[in-house]
């Protein structure tokens, strides 16, 4: 069998030639890595190709454009706007041991009363659900993780994944009363009406005092819920969102810029739940919960409370009005309500006042989680 000249090597004459310094030859092999090939003939010469190298190669040449469709950039947009604090340190953080978010996992939630349409509807669905899978293979909820749903507080580690049904998250623990000991009943009424130590303490315990982890862990509830019918995220977004707005301290004085991305992000999440309806410019679609257009709403008593206490304690943060004044402006114009705002400073009528300007793509510059 005959061989061409390109299979025969001349053993005195290498493949390629590298020309360096000395003393740079020399920092490369203190700084550099070595690659040993075991059992390699000599004169031998090899290469690196890898699939994902010949197929970045072709993105580069532009082969796949006739096949390609262009990405939506408006909604990506959008989804910026509610992700942008989500992490992978908070998915790692709250998403099931096997990665999975399975709304019949929570199906033993069924037990508890509802308390709104929007779960009335899910437990409705549970049920159907449930019906549809059989009874093959039953589903095991412990009483203690049950008990803290039916009052809208999760608490899980990693720890505790083996005794834990698959599909649940790992949401942090809100205490729904803080007791303190050798403390007044005064003082401990006065600490649970403002929930600015409670906040702190979860913020040093639960996330090393990084903030924007519980940013991240309510946007990630809000997706779940919307996007995965997660009853149990509905439950952990309105339990943070409670917390968050029965601060008083907080928001004024240790945790402002805090309270502004809060804010912020509550916005963007409540603007994509307000989606007008094709039947009029003043109807509007309540994607999360049909009891946002009742007058004992709890957001709406939470909101209500915020900016009455925000009246009491100014001047206020310029973000953190701005943060407010837009949201209040979205309830106007979608849901019709109407919150007093007159004594805040910065009131529109005011000539010497600073202009507010309610720039809906601000959410977009916002900081984004590195």
């Amino acid at each position: 069998m005959r061989k061409s000249s390109q299979d025969i090597m001349d053993p005195d004459e290498a493949p390629y030639v590298v020309n360096m310094h000395q003393s740079d030859a020399l920092e490369l092999v203190k700084s550099g890595a070595m690659l040993l090939i075991l059992g390699m003939p000599a004169n031998s010469s090899f290469g690196l190709n890898t699939q994902e190298e010949g197929f970045a190669m072709a993105a580069r040449n532009l082969e796949y454009d006739r096949q390609l469709a262009p990405y939506d950039l408006d909604r990506h947009k959008i989804w910026q706007s509610l992700t942008n604090f989500i992490s992978p340190t908070v998915i790692e953080k709250i998403e099931p041991v096997d990665g999975d978010i399975s709304v019949m996992a929570e199906a033993s939630l069924v037990q508890h009363a509802p308390k709104t349409v929007a779960e009335k509807r899910l437990f409705e669905q549970l049920r159907k659900n449930t019906d549809l899978q059989g009874p093959e293979e039953p589903l095991k909820v412990d009483k203690e993780n049950d008990s803290r749903i039916s009052s809208s507080i999760s608490n899980s580690t990693k720890g505790q994944a083996e005794s834990k049904s698959s599909g649940r998250c790992f949401y942090t623990h809100l205490p729904h009363l803080i007791k303190k000991a050798g403390m007044s009943a005064s003082e401990l009424t006065a600490m649970n009406i403002d929930k600015s130590q409670a906040l702190e303490s979860i913020l040093q315990k639960d996330f090393d005092g990084q903030e924007e982890l519980l940013l991240g862990e309510l946007q990630f509830c809000f997706i779940a819920f919307l996007m995965g019918q997660s009853l149990e995220a509905f439950g952990q977004w309105k339990g943070i969102v409670s917390l968050l707005l029965r601060c008083e301290d907080a928001p004024l004085r240790m945790r402002t810029t805090f309270f502004s991305k809060f804010l912020g992000v509550i916005y963007w999440q409540l603007k994509q739940s307000l989606q007008p309806e094709k039947k009029g410019p003043n109807d509007y679609l309540i994607l999360m919960d049909d009891g946002w257009l009742a007058d004992d709403n709890f957001f709406r008593l939470l909101l209500k409370d915020f900016l009455n206490m925000l009246k009491d304690a100014t001047p206020v943060n310029g973000e953190l009005l701005r943060q407010v004044k837009r949201l209040r402006k979205l309830f106007e114009t979608t849901l019709g309500w109407i919150f007093d705002m007159d004594s805040i400073v910065g009131e529109e009528e005011d000539e010497y006042a600073p202009v507010i300007v309610y720039d809906e793509d601000s959410a977009m510059r916002e900081s984004t989680y590195a």
